[in-house]
């Protein structure tokens, strides 16, 4: 059931999350904030907040509560997953600024499978068959199809000015900070597994220290934080939380917060994931969530896509499909081997 269930929880949390993310990216405003920092500190703070009740001691009576249980996992090993995952986030919240729309921020995050399939060759002395190797090479091909062709029409538009020649490299200067990403991500899932793998799969733990060992860090970002803040609490229009009543929600500030609480359904699906998934297994699951983003976001906001995009996101498809073909057959060998 898990592998219903979890799925199911990721795709629900996640797609809902990033349709909310463009809608507040969307909303209108003049201030030119940078909402980035302040998503991703929400997030953390009410990932922080949930995720801590599972990790409560009460056995030593009443006077002990509230107070946290020892950590299984080592806290050294936890600081450094803390510190990758934080970097993801500052680069992801970065790339933003760079001309990248949200369904080519997300595609190009799924390219994630070829290097993480790279990194866990080089680095942590994995073999993947032929056929997995073929169907990410098939992913990454449809990725780079859509984000090709996601820069020629801005970095050709204003050629006798120059605009377009400076709005391309700023655009590859966003998908550069976006690969960067990826290379951080994947080592993160590496270690990540390997950390599961030696001191057991606590994921409820990890999902809760990854998110308050990260809090701190937001310090970098406490103008932004404030900017962003005072800019969301000016924000119009409002709704009405009760009718009849005076109660009354500003709109960014709901999109904030309901994005916050996907977020955690999110993130929870995911690290619920990584206790029983491969790293490469989560990757291929999290691109094909990432390609329903990209058709919501295409119907919903009006994103269009030429054949180019529409070829490279079947690619996507049908090499996450291959992939899984592949790997099932991997394991029933690696099984047979065994009996």
């Amino acid at each position: 059931m898990e592998w219903v269930l979890v799925p199911g929880q990721i795709f629900s949390g996640c797609c809902l999350n990033v349709f909310l993310l463009e809608s507040l990216l969307a909303a209108p405003s003049d201030t030119g904030v940078d909402y980035g920092p302040v998503v991703t500190a929400c997030q953390y703070l009410l990932t922080s907040a949930i995720s801590v009740v599972p990790l409560l001691d009460y056995s030593e009576g009443l006077w002990r509560r509230g107070f946290l249980q020892e950590p299984r996992l080592p806290r050294r090993k936890l600081a450094v997953v803390v510190l990758m995952y934080f970097a993801v986030s500052v680069l992801n919240n970065a790339a933003w600024k760079y001309d990248l729309s949200v369904p080519v921020h997300t595609m190009f995050r799924s390219s994630g499978t070829v290097v993480l399939l790279a990194v866990g060759y080089l680095f942590g002395g994995k073999l993947y068959s032929k056929g997995q190797v073929v169907s990410c090479i098939v992913m990454t091909t449809g990725i780079l199809m859509v984000v090709a062709q996601k820069h020629a029409g801005p970095a050709t538009k204003d050629a006798e000015t120059g605009k377009g020649i400076v709005g391309a490299h700023l655009y590859f200067w966003g998908v550069f900070m976006l690969f960067v990403s990826s290379i951080i991500l994947a080592f993160m899932g590496l270690y990540t597994e390997n950390m599961f793998r030696r001191h057991g799969r606590h994921w409820k733990e990890s999902l809760f220290y990854l998110h308050f060992y990260g809090l701190p860090l937001f310090l970098i970002y406490s103008r932004t934080i404030r900017d962003g803040c005072v800019a969301i609490w000016s924000s119009l229009p409002t709704y009405t939380i009760v009718p009849g009543l005076s109660w009354q929600i500003l709109q960014q500030s709901l999109l904030l917060l309901v994005n916050a609480v996907t977020q955690m359904i999110c993130v929870r699906g995911v690290n619920r994931l990584t206790s029983f998934a491969s790293a490469l297994t989560i990757t291929v699951i999290l691109s094909l969530r990432k390609f329903a983003n990209l058709v919501i976001s295409s119907i919903v906001f009006g994103n269009t896509f030429n054949w180019q995009s529409i070829t490279g996101s079947i690619l996507l498809v049908l090499g996450s499909i291959q992939y899984a073909i592949y790997s099932i057959k991997e394991k029933n060998k690696k099984k047979d081997m065994l009996d």
